[in-house]
């Protein structure tokens, strides 16, 4: 259940948001405005020379996240045209959306000193120090398990990216 205090953002892409990186982005971005009645344009702070994946981060962290007070869900519908096979740039947009979800994961280890510890535990091999630490990890989707002591990576992914991060 999505609680009250919630903006939803919803995402369908037609034909000519999928003719360019730049294009989707900034189709993206543009929709993000409209449905959360932001009285920004995008194309007002879009910079052609720098890469889309730019202009849009700077988008969404001084202009929608910088405003919206509550939180921000944000669903795309048929992301499936993004794969690589429909749409050339697909991995790209993939990409930058993983490096959102990275950053976001080492953000909130480098607030929490004792989750650090259990991650970097995890990565030499030892089981979650607490219960406590385990069931924030595995509610935040970086671990599976059933207990402490059995927990391990969900992914070998996450995994390499936090042991370069934090070993």
């Amino acid at each position: 259940m999505i609680p009250s205090s919630t903006s939803c953002v919803r995402q369908t892409l037609g034909a000519a948001a999928l003719a360019s990186l730049d294009a989707l982005l900034l189709t993206l971005a543009e929709s993000i405005a409209d449905q959360l009645d932001l009285d920004a344009d995008p194309r007002e702070s879009w910079n052609a020379a720098r890469a889309p994946n730019t202009s849009m981060e700077q988008f969404l962290r001084r202009e929608v996240l910088g405003t919206v007070t509550e939180m921000l869900v944000w669903g795309l519908d048929e992301v499936d045209r993004l794969f690589p096979s429909a749409c050339g740039f697909g991995s790209k947009v993939f990409g930058l959306f993983r490096s959102w979800h990275n950053r976001r994961i080492l953000i909130t280890l480098s607030q929490d000193a004792g989750l650090t510890d259990a991650v970097r535990g995890l990565l030499n091999g030892r089981p979650c120090p607490v219960p406590e630490s385990f069931y924030r990890l595995r509610s935040a989707g970086l671990v599976t398990g059933t207990s402490a002591a059995d927990a391990g990576f969900r992914c070998r992914l996450h995994e390499t990216y936090l042991g370069r991060h934090l070993l």
